[in-house]
């Protein structure tokens, strides 16, 4: 089981290390807003930096433990056949759910597409459906309000948006 948890540390290090880069390069696309000390890119500029940050701790936290470990062909078989299906379905769905995020947020928009990705990954997890129908829509609008409102981020405006706005 210690095994297990050291490689899941090493590749979640690895998910976080590759986030937080694809976010402070994407960031510095962002437009510059004139007569302010900080513009849309700051407060996502630090996010990635912090992921990248929790990452390197990530990676020294696993590197030490994994060290502190007697390796031997039992521990090795524990780390192949230690592995729970369900488990590494819901860690592979959510990694698909990033990449359908990614790839549908500039299409069907920041609202539509995180209600649906939000929607989805709480049914995965056994969300009550009822909850679900107000959660995901709520989330979805206050990290708009709060990210394109307040804070002046440019999200995504798909064909739906398009519409409305």
């Amino acid at each position: 089981m210690d095994g297990t948890m050291k490689v899941s540390e090493f590749s979640l290090a690895c998910i976080i290390l590759l986030l937080g880069s694809g976010i402070v390069l994407r960031v510095n696309t962002f437009p510059v807003v004139g007569g302010m000390a900080y513009g849309p890119a700051f407060f996502p500029r630090l996010v990635g930096i912090g992921f990248i940050v929790c990452s390197v701790l990530l990676f020294g936290s696993a590197w030490l433990k994994r060290r502190a470990v007697v390796e031997n062909a039992s521990e090795r078989t524990t780390l192949v056949a230690g592995a729970n299906l369900p488990s590494v379905f819901r860690f592979l769905s959510i990694l698909v759910a990033l990449g359908l995020y990614i790839a549908g947020g500039p299409v069907l928009g920041f609202l539509a597409t995180t209600t649906l990705v939000t929607g989805a990954m709480f049914a995965m997890f056994r969300v009550k459906l009822r909850l679900l129908l107000i959660l995901s829509p709520c989330l979805s609008v206050s990290l708009y309000l709060l990210f394109e409102q307040l804070l002046r981020v440019p999200l995504p405006r798909g064909l739906l948006e398009r519409l409305i706005f």
